[in-house]
């Protein structure tokens, strides 16, 4: 791991749990886990296409589905893959700030390359950055309803809004969710076909976006 990898989990020990746990699994169970992150991300680009008229989200669909049937191929660990990150690269995210589902759209495009990078020689490091995008968009909702209309906070203001959202329980249920997860490809040994199907299953659960998804205090 290097330098910025090193200090980017240092900064969060959640994550660096995650890495842990993953860096016990085999490659094809780290990039699971990274398709499972993308594939919870992918209604963030597609909100974001209907918004600014792209065309673009059958397109990431696309790579996710061929993502997935990767995952359940023998080919070796880099067969196909450098296409399809190459795809992704691709893929529409118009300028910068551009509208307001601009942050998700990156975070769902960012998740699927690092479902790709899972592929390479750090796949438990590229697994749990690619938790780190889906974290983002719990956290970027809780801000903006913490932080309301103002433009400016000061220093105090900015703790507690971090605070805020480090315990509450929409955070805490979107862990949950991830270590759930993760336990259930630990105890995948040989995960095979009807266990990656169970994984894109629960990546189907709610809505990443909504800071009540998972809240077992709602119904």
């Amino acid at each position: 791991m290097n330098k910025s990898d090193a200090e980017f989990f240092r900064l969060s020990p959640f994550l660096d749990f995650v890495r842990s746990e993953l860096s016990r699994l085999t490659t094809r169970h780290c990039a699971a886990f990274a398709l499972y992150c993308g594939e919870r991300l992918f209604p963030d680009y597609a909100r974001f296409a209907a918004t600014v008229g792209s065309s673009d989200a059958p397109r990431l669909r696309a790579v996710l589905d061929d993502l997935w049937l990767r995952a359940a191929s023998s080919r070796p660990a880099d067969a196909g893959v450098a296409e399809i990150s190459a795809r992704i690269e691709t893929i529409d995210l118009r300028e910068e700030n551009c509208c307001p589902e601009w942050d998700g759209a990156v975070d769902a495009v960012g998740a699927a390359l690092l479902a790709t990078e899972a592929w390479g020689q750090q796949p438990s490091v590229s697994a749990a950055k690619a938790v780190a995008n889906v974290l983002n968009r719990v956290e970027q909702q809780l801000w903006d309803e913490a932080s309301g209309t103002k433009m400016t906070l000061s220093a105090d203001e900015v703790q507690a809004i971090q605070k805020l959202i480090e315990d509450h329980p929409a955070m805490k249920a979107a862990r949950i969710q991830v270590l759930g997860v993760v336990e259930f490809l630990k105890q995948a040994a040989t995960l095979t076909r009807d266990d990656l199907r169970m994984v894109r299953d629960m990546s189907k659960t709610g809505d990443p976006g909504d800071p009540n998804r998972g809240d077992p205090d709602r119904g």
